[in-house]
């Protein structure tokens, strides 16, 4: 039994004892801590105590339920009947989600947020109370946190002598670890994957006091572990400390991408007279291109890689212009006989596209891959803005004062949420928990709805009567949500034509006055979060931009093309740089650089400092491959690679506990993607591809 096993068991066997009231197991994934604390403990505890009383969470109700599984399982083997003869499962209780025993003690499995009315419990015990995912979203955060504060806390028999365990591994600064600490105090038991520094450990078992310890760069298991996790899409991503010992802020997104060599990101204006679409250089504030379209041009969604952009013309016949952003051409049009093409919105991943069709009381589902119309989904009358939850999982539409909501696996309505003014447009923050609705042009009443998406209620409607509200563009970091008010330049004097709403008091925080009679409409926000772009709707065709810093507007109006509408996502994620890796120029003092190339197959992986323990980086994207290499790396690894193969995923890597400054990890092109599925082994396999688009990393 490895050592760091015996701290665990110790500090649980001092929970039981009443030495510990509280404590918290902060250890990496596949580490033992579910199986001592929720399966091994609560058996131990009734084996000792039969009418001892414990509640388990977890944050599904199918994990809680398999941990209760394994225990009651323990608990009427036969080996455990003879080493406790007085426990013994009541016949009358044995569901897994809780059994009792026959002296009245029991063992309940719920999930996060679940209903404890009326039981109690001498121990609790929580178990992972948040999946990775959820922990990058505030409102899942402070829902976690909440039901704590105001539901499982409040279930203990005895507040003074009553236990609390807490196993997780840390994934943010406020996850539910963080929150309790600051609290009370806590026993905390943090063994991070790879030791920091020298660690002494010392628990008191029935052998007496014992000391365990490891010396700085030693794993907390019997070997290094690593964990991959590629996915689709087109951005790079810091998966935040999952095996280290604490979390705090990582670096952003814009940090990872900062580099020399960094393109700005263009903004695609669709202009509704002029049937065209102007591009927009956001580095240099001028229009590189006006593309040619069709005509009464309306919606844009800028693909997550950048490559294309989906238009929307046409409010009888509607039509789809997909442009290729690398050549600003139209490669192809997908038409909507008899029904109007309004709103667009793209998946993260990048293989479907959902048009709304206004006069159709319907949205369409496109497969991009093959530009093809796989479903057409009817909702209520004269859908209009759409747009996609972060997680790819939902699709959000406004239909005149009713919100539905589509799944996006089967692509039928699952949900309606009513309450909504009469709509516009629609954006989701970045971390999902809410989803603003604007409810369009001006004089007269107008307003943002503000939608909680774990309840699917209306929780404010922030007034802009008079003004109007029309565009909406929230930040990156989801602080902020810029509303353009359409009619507030035309009054005497101009009122504002942009207000910018705090996300956390759902209150106007910031207004901001736009040229006179400029009428702006729609609104986007830089990846970078620097700049908005708000673009005119009248015949001057202005395009506005604002520094979000400051909150004014900066520099002389852009000029583009009739009536510029700019309907939707029409700012570009910036495109990445091909490198040529055969000259392995490799700047230890550089941030990583994943380049998705273009033009050519050479692609190139780096990392330097600093090296966060724990820390995974992974790519998104299913358009990169990798080119040719000869000799190996600066450790002396070997690398292999390959030009990929026609329409084949290629897309990898990760940091190794080895890191050496400029490492470069290659696969080549046999392999293929797993879109998520995340794998646990202690040295680097790839797998070939088995017909459905798999591969498995494994890295030590």
């Amino acid at each position: 039994m490895n050592w760091h096993v015996e701290v665990m068991a110790g500090k649980l066997a001092a929970v039981r004892a009443g030495r510990i009231r509280r404590l918290m197991i902060c250890v990496p994934p596949r580490h033992l801590k579910s199986h001592l604390a929720s399966v091994c403990f609560p058996a131990w505890c009734l084996g000792h105590d039969p009418s001892a009383q414990l509640v388990c969470a977890s944050y599904a109700q199918d994990l809680a339920d398999k941990l209760s599984r394994d225990c009651r399982r323990i608990v009427a083997s036969d080996w455990y009947r003879k080493l406790f003869p007085a426990t013994r499962l009541s016949p009358q209780r044995q569901a897994v989600p809780e059994f009792e025993t026959t002296a009245q003690g029991f063992r309940i499995a719920t999930s996060v947020g679940g209903v404890l009315t009326g039981r109690g419990a001498d121990f609790i015990i929580i178990d992972d109370p948040l999946k990775p995912e959820e922990a990058l979203s505030q409102a899942q955060r402070q829902a976690a946190n909440e039901w704590y504060d105001h539901t499982l806390y409040s279930r203990l028999n005895d507040k003074l002598s009553g236990a609390i365990v807490v196993v997780m591994h840390r994934l943010h600064e406020d996850d539910l670890a963080g929150h309790v600490l600051a609290q009370e105090d806590w026993d905390v038991v943090r063994l991070p994957a790879i030791a920091e520094a020298d660690e002494l450990h010392r628990v008191e078992t029935v052998f007496g006091s014992q000391i365990f310890g490891r010396k700085a760069s030693a794993p907390a298991g019997t070997g290094r572990q690593n964990y991959i996790r590629p996915r689709c899409g087109a951005a790079v991503r810091a998966f935040p400390a999952a095996h280290a010992r604490d979390a705090g802020p990582r670096p952003s997104l814009a940090g990872l991408l900062a580099s020399p060599q960094a393109v700005a990101p263009n903004a695609y204006i669709t202009n509704q007279t002029g049937g065209t679409v102007s591009v927009i250089d956001t580095a240099t504030n001028t229009v590189t291109a006006t593309i040619p379209v069709g005509s009464s041009t309306f919606g844009v969604a800028v693909t997550p890689d950048g490559r294309q952009v989906y238009v929307t013309n046409g409010l009888v016949d509607g039509v789809v212009s997909v442009i290729d952003t690398a050549t600003n051409t139209v490669t192809r049009s997908i038409a909507f006989p008899d029904i109007s093409a309004s709103g667009v919105a793209v998946t993260p991943d990048g293989t479907k596209a959902y048009i709304t069709n206004g006069n159709g009381s319907s949205v369409s589902v496109i497969e991009t891959a093959t530009g093809t119309v796989i479903k057409r989904i009817f909702v209520r009358q004269g859908p209009g803005g759409v747009a996609v939850a972060p997680d790819g999982s939902k699709v959000y539409v406004e239909n005149s004062g009713v919100l539905s909501i589509i799944s996006t696996a089967s692509n039928e309505v699952i949900g309606e949420i009513m309450g909504v003014k009469t709509g516009y447009m629609v954006v989701v923050t970045p971390d999902g928990g809410k989803v603003y609705v604007s409810s369009g042009p001006g004089p007269g009443p107008a307003f943002v709805s503000v939608i909680n998406t774990n309840t699917n209620t209306v929780i404010r409607n922030i007034d802009f009567t008079d003004v109007g509200a029309t565009g909406l563009a929230a930040t990156p970091d989801g602080t902020k949500v810029y509303v353009t008010n359409d009619t507030g330049p035309a009054f005497s004097p101009p009122r504002p034509g942009v207000s910018v709403i705090n996300t956390a008091s759902d209150q106007v925080a910031a207004t901001i006055f736009t040229h006179s009679g400029s009428t702006p409409i729609g609104v986007g926000v830089t990846p970078d979060g620097s700049k908005a772009y708000v673009a005119g709707f009248n015949s001057a065709s202005n395009v506005f931009v604002i520094d979000t810093a400051t909150n004014t507007v900066i520099g002389a109006p852009i000029n583009a093309g009739g009536f510029p509408r700019a309907f939707g996502i029409f700012i570009s994620t910036p495109p990445a740089v091909c490198v040529d890796v055969s000259g392995n120029s490799l700047d230890p003092q550089t941030p990583m650089i994943i380049n998705d190339c273009h033009a050519g197959p050479n692609q190139q992986f780096q990392w330097a400092g600093p090296i966060l323990e724990g820390q995974v980086i992974y790519a998104e994207g299913g358009h990169t491959c990798l080119g040719a290499l000869q000799g190996g790396t600066a450790d002396g690894t070997p690398v292999v690679s390959s030009p990929c193969a026609s329409g084949q995923l290629a897309q990898q890597l990760a940091q190794r506990w080895n890191y050496v400054s400029g490492q470069v990890i290659n696969v080549n092109s046999s392999t293929c993607l797993d879109r998520g599925h995340l794998q646990h082994f202690p040295q680097l396999v790839i797998n070939s591809c088995d017909g459905s688009n798999t591969q498995q990393w494994q890295i030590k």
